[in-house]
């Protein structure tokens, strides 16, 4: 199989899960479609002079610039932005959009004017999702025998009492001159 990248299909709120793959069974290409834990998506080729889309972040931009504002300053460097989110701190905006860089990069500098300053912006892949881990919930139940007429026996189990298990040497100690050694030893 020739090298390929894999292009996730995003899945929308109000769709089915049949209409969901039926769709990314159309935007998908020869080389297949790709299940995924999460998502769908379709193999293109990794030889291909089409850009490959995929989500980007646009950090620190001013406070004031809206979705179109920001669309303006992508469109010489990324075909088919799809504005996804704002993130707004500290009086600056974040952006993450869905595009397909035009040069094949993973940071893109986006020159600008802001207030007759000229200005670099810089456009990055944005990093994955946080997706919430799914456990198993595991009970605590102990099982049962599925037999019917054995019942598990009970065996209780009790420590033995504790003693005290080290006693003083009753032996005179060379070194310390003194009747009985400074050192302890397991009684038997």
């Amino acid at each position: 199989m020739e090298a390929h990248h894999i292009c996730w299909v995003e899945k929308i709120d109000t769709e089915s899960d049949e209409e969901y793959l039926s769709r990314a069974r159309r935007l998908g290409s020869a080389m297949g479609v790709v299940v995924g834990r999460f998502q769908v998506g379709y193999r293109v080729s990794g030889k291909s002079d089409n850009p490959l889309p995929g989500v980007w972040i646009v950090e620190s931009l001013p406070h004031d610039w809206d979705a179109d504002t920001v669309q303006g300053l992508l469109r010489n460097h990324f075909a088919d932005v799809h504005m996804l989110s704002q993130r707004r701190r500290r009086g600056d905006s974040d952006f993450f959009f869905r595009a397909a860089a035009k040069e094949d990069s993973d940071v893109v500098a986006l020159p600008a004017e802001v207030d007759e300053d000229k200005v670099m912006f810089w456009a990055r892949w944005a990093p994955p999702r946080r997706v919430q881990a799914q456990f198993k919930q595991v009970h605590p139940v102990a099982s049962w025998n599925l037999r019917q007429n054995q019942v598990a026996e009970i065996v209780r189990f009790e420590p033995p009492p504790r003693r005290n298990c080290w006693e003083r040497c009753q032996w005179p100690s060379p070194s310390s001159g003194k009747e009985g050694c400074s050192q302890r030893v397991q009684c038997a």
